[in-house]
């Protein structure tokens, strides 16, 4: 369910990509159009608009974007990722991040070479890449990309005891606009506590607060929310628990939590 969620949210990003053309956001906020745009390593951008040629230096936009059909290498890498060719998508990543990171496909490589990477059981080599996202991007439609490559980060950080880390992971995700970030936070922090050794009372608070805040619409975070509830208070002999339990099977019938139950 997951990997076919990833897939979709890709597929969607790629195509309002696909959509687009080549544009640069100013300094004065001001959108020009382009018809080809092509970065330095150092970020300074060289631009056609028409017949005209010109650069335009770092300092003097905000971000830029071209779609993805002018940026071939992405699109090798995520067809690659998509036909699970794991071991190929960080081989491309080197060329595909060098020459559009400038140009909003930044986080998306990032995010597809640390998957891949998490998919070959290579965690530390995946956190490494995902060490690269050392700041928000400018360019809102990057960010869709961009809190889908820290929640990565966050699990993996959970996954390889790096407590502290996760945490810092989180409260970037916590500037979210979207809901579901805030839901996985939530989650993610009940999962540290219970790592840390601490009270499984302070783990519950934040199960509870995804279970009980956030509505059936979120299929996600939710039923793992109240699948850990559950779990939880049956350890404690809370007959509580039964209440959470119905909740999880009226809203969520499909849910593969209830074969654990």
């Amino acid at each position: 369910m997951r990997k076919s969620m990833i897939a979709v949210l890709m597929a969607v990003s790629l195509a309002v990509a696909a959509a687009d053309k080549p544009f640069v956001v100013m300094k004065n906020g001001k959108k020009k159009t382009m018809t080809k745009i092509t970065a330095a390593a150092n970020g300074n951008l060289s631009v056609v608009s028409g017949k005209v040629s010109r650069q335009i230096k770092k300092g003097a936009y905000k971000y830029a974007r071209v779609p993805i059909k002018q940026a071939p290498e992405v699109l090798q890498m995520y067809k690659a990722f998509k036909a699970k060719s794991y071991s190929s998508v960080p081989r491309l990543f080197k060329t595909a991040y060098q020459k559009y990171h400038y140009l909003g496909w930044g986080s998306f490589c990032i995010y597809l070479a640390a998957e891949s990477l998490n998919r070959l059981n290579q965690k530390s080599a995946a956190l490494k890449k995902l060490d690269l996202l050392s700041s928000a991007p400018v360019d809102p439609q990057e960010m869709r990309d961009y809190y889908k490559a820290l929640r990565l980060q966050a699990t993996l950080c959970v996954d390889t005891n790096q407590m502290d880390k996760a945490l810092e992971v989180l409260r970037k995700l916590a500037a979210s606009p979207d809901d579901s970030a805030a839901a996985f936070a939530n989650v993610t922090r009940g999962d540290i506590l219970l790592k840390q050794g601490k009270s499984s009372k302070d783990a519950l608070i934040m199960y509870l607060r995804t279970a009980l805040v956030f509505t059936k619409s979120n299929k996600k975070e939710r039923p793992l929310a109240l699948f850990k509830v559950v779990k939880l208070l049956r350890k404690e002999n809370n007959n509580k628990s039964t209440i959470f339990e119905k909740m999880l099977r009226e809203d969520y019938p499909n849910s593969p939590y209830l074969k654990d139950l």
